[in-house]
């Protein structure tokens, strides 16, 4: 059975729906989200367990790099003052997804703060500060425990983002060369790249990385 081999190779992934037994179309995490593959897995094509885990582990790269460039795209259209489609938008993606955008977007704000004034990065910190209202009234509520999960894990990384965006303000920080910027954990977006699994990279100080795009469902955070 494929399925006991997940936990050695995707810590996020705890199943995969197959209704037939032969046909993989998504993949549950241990909270009980689900994300939907963009095309289905016929597991007769391979015969081999190893080539069977690598189409798997190639489908879960590809749907959330597709999912992530959906919801950059969309962000750009989320006002905080308007809480019924920022919840939507948080909705309908996973929450890997959700927190990925979120730093993307953050990441192009402060930049553009920079290549501006203060007055620019205490906006920034400003909005975020109204999607923590919306998110705290939110959490209060009846939700699914994926969802509750995934709005307390956004609620942390808003938390970081709304205290870093104050320290940039009051260090007078105006470049984004500057070291104050620099050290922190950056998430760009290039959308001149090709390959959609590159189009992510994470840059804190000199180092590089690009994003693994590997399912992590909706575990704790710090």
């Amino acid at each position: 059975n494929i399925q006991r081999h997940f936990a050695k190779m995707f810590a996020g992934i705890a199943s995969l729906k197959s209704p037939d037994g032969n046909e993989l179309q998504g993949m549950f995490s241990r909270e009980g989200e689900y994300v939907h593959f963009k095309q289905s897995i016929q597991l007769s094509d391979d015969p081999t367990i190893y080539r069977r885990l690598a189409r798997v582990e190639g489908m879960m790269q590809s749907c959330l790099a597709h999912e992530l460039q959906k919801a950059v795209e969309s962000i750009k259209t989320i006002d905080s003052s308007n809480r019924e489609v920022f919840l939507e938008w948080i909705d309908k993606y996973p929450a890997q997804i959700v927190l990925t955008a979120m730093q993307i977007s953050w990441a192009q704000r402060i930049e553009d703060g920079l290549r501006k004034t203060t007055k620019h990065l205490e906006a920034t910190e400003e909005n975020i500060g109204h999607f923590l209202v919306i998110l705290a009234e939110g959490v209060l509520g009846e939700l699914p425990n994926d969802i509750r999960r995934k709005y307390e894990q956004l609620i942390t990384d808003l938390v970081h983002q709304r205290d870093t965006s104050r320290q940039l303000a009051e260090a007078g920080t105006s470049s984004v060369e500057d070291f104050d910027w620099l050290y922190h954990m950056r998430y760009y977006w290039n959308a001149n790249q090709e390959d959609p699994l590159k189009k992510v990279e994470i840059l804190m100080a000199n180092a590089v990385f690009n994003y693994g795009f590997e399912y992590l469902g909706v575990g704790d955070k710090l």
